[in-house]
């Protein structure tokens, strides 16, 4: 079964219901198929056999399959007819409502379209491939894209696609987002694997420090000595340019984050400690570091880079636009 992302806390029952559920939508498990059985199932996913129960019992609810007892469960698929027709009532009534309340059509199809957008199940989701080249920040901006956009955001590191582009080109993406530094140097590597071609829309972001990073980049002042610490060559450099545009007083030293603990041992109270963005980054040493800053009374903070907002912008009406396209090719072929 494919691995999907989910929401944190969603029960683990409704996360594989969920994946059998969109098998069925999409044909991949065909209508009046048998199920695995429970105890198979769990075994092969690493559950209880509880937890298969529960998912099997949700699915026959939604009519997603039907069990036989002695025989086993078997793929359906929901009959909705009667349901579709009440609700398409209930649309039509909300619909002239809302007109005559004031807005004008435009108006009321964007504010369906937010609404459906922000109830898609992951299986719905544009499938985005974010490019950069710093694990530093890597995660945490793929992130931000996910949460703004509302998509399936996989991050990828820039060395990865100049080793192999076929990390992108095999990996089923519907588009590729990247730095305005990057977007050249993606696009010749994907048309130099694929022949010329380019099987998605590649777009690119321009990206900045975060408010709070400028203003805490502001607060050293020339007594204190700016601890950067990093791992890529690429983003030392970004980060080098970043605190000479924003005029940092202090002295900067920059060290690499395999040697940043030991470094630390010898620092005092007047040492700033400026952290990679993403938390989970080298195993949590970002966590361990400011643990460390923490019980020695040095001051620290993560530097974030973030997308800038009329980029995040731009991307949603694209992933949106991208998903209506999916959603109506998927029910001409229907249909055909």
């Amino acid at each position: 079964m494919p691995e999907t992302k989910f929401p944190p806390g969603c029960p683990v029952y409704s996360r594989i219901a969920e994946q059998i559920a969109g098998r069925i939508e999409s044909g991949g498990i065909k209508e009046g198929e048998r199920l695995p059985a429970e105890r198979r199932l769990s075994r092969e996913l690493g559950v209880s056999r509880d937890t298969v129960k529960r998912a099997y019992a949700d699915l026959e609810e939604r009519g997603f399959i039907k069990t036989v007892q002695g025989s086993g469960s078997y793929a359906s698929r929901p009959d909705l007819s009667g349901e579709k027709k009440r609700v398409e009532k209930l649309l039509r009534e909300a619909v002239y409502e809302l007109n005559s309340s004031g807005l004008t059509w435009h108006e009321i199809e964007n504010l369906f379209l937010e609404r459906i957008w922000s109830c898609l199940p992951e299986r719905e989701k544009v499938r985005v491939a974010w490019v950069d080249c710093s694990e530093e920040i890597l995660k945490a901006c793929a992130e931000e894209l996910a949460d703004f956009c509302n998509a399936g955001v996989a991050p990828v590191l820039l060395d990865d696609v100049r080793e192999d582009a076929g990390i992108l080109t095999d990996g089923n993406f519907d588009m590729v987002v990247t730095t305005i530094n990057h977007v050249d140097d993606v696009k010749r590597l994907v048309k130099k694997k694929t022949g010329g071609e380019l099987p998605f829309e590649v777009e690119m972001v321009v990206m900045s420090p975060g408010r709070l990073s400028i203003s805490q980049v502001a607060k050293i002042d020339k007594r204190q000595t700016a601890v950067l610490i990093y791992q890529d060559e690429w983003y030392l450099y970004s980060m080098k340019r970043y605190l000479r545009e924003l005029a940092m007083k202090g002295r900067g030293e920059y060290v690499r984050a395999g040697e940043a603990l030991s470094y630390l041992e010898q620092a005092d109270e007047n040492t700033v400690v400026i952290l990679p963005q993403d938390s989970d980054y080298m195993e949590g040493l970002p966590i361990k570091i400011q643990q460390y800053c923490e019980e020695h009374g040095m001051t620290c903070f993560r530097f974030c880079q973030v997308i800038d907002n009329g980029s995040l912008m731009h991307l949603k009406k694209k992933i949106q636009e991208r998903w209506m396209k999916k959603k109506k090719k998927k029910v001409r072929k229907e249909y055909e």
